[in-house]
């Protein structure tokens, strides 16, 4: 099946996400990857600069709210998806890919929509029941104070770290949407 067609903006934010091979996780210390991780956005960011508002790296995925200003959003990501899965074959010794395909994105063109894209992926962990508080995760750019990484946060909203307050519906409809290129609300 061909991949859809990337739509181009530079005004929008796109949610970008993508999981390790066969969903297992990846295996060597989430300090690493993290380490990893950062090390690859600041090489895609010096090549095609882009406006990141979260980053949150989970045991087998990631998500990412990213807005890419010359409308290049390809260009960043094959930069960072190279570099983050050659890296990390490397630190673990496996000859096979690292992620199960190419990243897969959705558009975000409505604020209402954004804001809770905000939520839900500062919110993985959470929900993963891995901590109790988004910020105390330590593999999210809500917890780290970003020393190393060479781009700022764009700090869009409030981070509602305390508890999840999207509900199970909302999240099921969000993970639906994530399957288009536009995100709506999709029906359940």
């Amino acid at each position: 099946m061909p991949r859809r067609p990337l739509i181009r903006s530079n005004e929008h934010f796109y949610h970008v996400y993508n999981r390790s091979n066969h969903k297992l996780w990846f295996s060597c210390s989430m300090d690493k990857v993290w380490e990893i991780a950062v090390n690859s956005l600041n090489h895609a960011y010096k090549k095609h600069p882009a406006v990141i508002a979260q980053f949150v790296l989970m045991s087998n995925h990631y998500h990412m709210l990213i807005r890419t200003p010359d409308k290049n959003l390809d260009k960043f990501m094959y930069e960072f998806g190279k570099n983050f899965s050659l890296k990390l074959r490397i630190e673990t010794k496996l000859i096979n890919r690292m992620f199960s395909g190419r990243y897969k994105w959705s558009l975000i063109k409505d604020n209402n929509h954004l804001e809770k894209i905000f939520d839900y992926i500062y919110q993985n962990p959470i929900r993963a029941k891995v901590v109790a508080e988004a910020h105390y995760y330590p593999y999210s750019t809500a917890k780290r104070n970003n020393d190393e990484l060479e781009f700022p946060i764009e700090k869009l909203y409030k981070l509602n770290s305390k508890k999840e307050n999207l509900h199970d519906k909302e999240v099921v409809k969000i993970s639906r949407s994530l399957k288009k290129s536009i995100y709506k609300l999709v029906k359940s």
